[in-house]
């Protein structure tokens, strides 16, 4: 690992969207083209690097830096004879203020980020979407995955968290550089939701065994079978149905009305003839 206190570069910035680290400034933005200083440091949790960027101003400012020799900096040939000799008075007073004991408000405040120690999860996959960060594959849905995540945030307050997923057999590369490797899979957050038969293939990549079989994968849930109710249609022919028996019931009381009726009629038709 180089030296923690980060490789320093200058240039002129290429947009206007990197937002200065330092605590005390009070511009925020870092606005195109102009002077920045970025401090590159190897991330502790994960393969790469942080960076910092700074307003040249601010990154003078950084009690750290104030003994920086202004000329060794990377990309500080690159930029323009004028601004050169503006850093170079710029660290030079500072310097000179140092040794004087006058010191700025911010003069011992730093605004590098500071990665919290990393926290190391497993779970199966939810989605399809995240992708491995060793060996760059989609992870299935349902698939084991582990995570590595930590929050980085300045000392003003504001955090984010990065989170990194990895086959459990790609983490075995990483875990066997770590300085503390995990090697249970009861160190891993949420372990107790990974199914019994499988945290021995867990077990077996963190312990740097080549484990059995393919990565596994959450059993799916059986489905529960929901009443089945009558559609609509059956609703329908069956109140239909209903109104048919109904009618016919009505019909057959019209049809006797009507024989007592026409037996009636008869009756008084043979006492008149008598």
């Amino acid at each position: 690992m180089s030296d923690p206190s980060g490789h320093i570069t200058v240039e002129y910035a290429k947009s206007g969207r990197a937002k200065c680290k330092f605590s005390g400034c009070k511009e925020g933005l870092i606005a195109n083209k102009a002077i920045r200083f970025g401090r590159h440091v190897d991330s502790v949790q994960f393969e790469g690097t942080l960076t910092s960027w700074y307003h040249a101003e601010c990154f003078a400012k950084t009690k750290k830096n104030r003994e920086l020799k202004i000329k060794d900096v990377s990309g500080f040939t690159t930029l323009s004879t004028e601004d050169q000799e503006t850093l170079v008075k710029l660290f030079d007073s500072k310097a000179d203020a140092e040794h004087s004991g006058s010191n700025d408000d911010a003069a011992d405040a730093d605004g590098d980020e500071v990665e919290s120690d990393p926290e190391y999860g497993i779970q199966y996959a939810a989605s399809s979407r995240s992708s491995c960060h060793d060996c760059k594959d989609k992870i299935p849905t349902g698939q084991l995955r582990i995570s590595i995540g930590a929050n980085t945030s300045q000392k003003e307050g504001k955090s984010f968290v990065i989170v990194r997923w990895y086959h459990p057999l790609c983490f075995q590369k990483i875990n066997a550089k770590s300085v503390q490797p995990i090697t249970s899979i009861k160190q891993l957050t949420g372990w107790e939701s990974i199914a019994e038969d499988h945290r021995k293939y867990v077990d077996d990549c963190l312990e740097g065994r080549e484990p059995d079989g393919e990565v596994p994968l959450k059993a799916k849930e059986p489905k529960e079978k929901k009443e089945s109710r009558p559609s609509k249609k059956r609703k329908t022919a069956a109140k239909n149905g209903k109104q048919e028996e109904e009618g016919e019931d009505g019909t057959a009381s019209a049809s006797d009305e009507e024989e007592d009726e026409s037996e009636g009629k008869g009756s008084c038709d043979k006492r008149k003839r008598t």
